[in-house]
């Protein structure tokens, strides 16, 4: 009689391991969708603070045209998180009086100013990735707007590296189990 080529052991073990390794996947395919709402949201609450907290400090700037204080402010707003990506502060007028762009604003964000009129948030694709684009009043519209962009890069990434790791972390214990 033939002997067959896994033992019964071997095989309640390898529908385990696949039982095992099944669940982790699908474990890490829900909390990675979790997370990316949860990142989402928290991203977006952040610009909105981010904005307000630069509508509040510079809404006399605004008032005097102190070009280099709104600079200065909308700069060391930008230095202080590596997830805002641009700030730009416009007068009642739609005029731009600051930004944080290097090199120059891209021309679909001029476009915009026109439309400022109230806070605002949306999500827009750009070749650096996602961009959350929040539009926050300053003494509601009356003095100017202010615009913040927020990137997901480096959220993202972090995120990504904590479901790598465990995703790791489930693959190293399955083959330990097996040993």
């Amino acid at each position: 009689m033939k002997r067959p080529l896994l033992s019964i052991y071997h095989r309640i073990l390898a529908m385990a391991l696949g039982i095992i390794l099944v669940l982790s996947l699908a474990t890490g395919l829900i909390v990675w969708d979790s997370l990316d709402d949860i990142l989402s949201q928290q991203l977006q609450k952040r610009g909105v603070e981010l904005a307000t907290h630069v509508a509040l400090a510079g809404g006399n700037y605004i008032l005097m045209e102190d070009l280099y204080a709104l600079y200065e402010l909308a700069a060391q707003t930008v230095a202080s998180s590596e997830d805002v990506r641009y700030i730009m502060i416009v007068d009642s007028n739609k005029r731009l009086l600051a930004h944080t762009f290097h090199g120059g604003i891209p021309r679909g964000l001029l476009a915009d100013l026109s439309t400022f009129t109230q806070q605002q948030a949306e999500v827009f694709n750009s070749n650096e990735g996602l961009i959350h684009d929040i539009v926050v009043p300053v003494e509601n519209g009356a003095v100017g707007y202010v615009r913040v962009g927020m990137t997901e890069e480096h959220a993202r990434g972090r995120m990504n590296q904590y479901i790598r790791d465990a995703l790791i972390t489930v693959l190293v214990i399955c083959v330990l189990a097996v040993f």
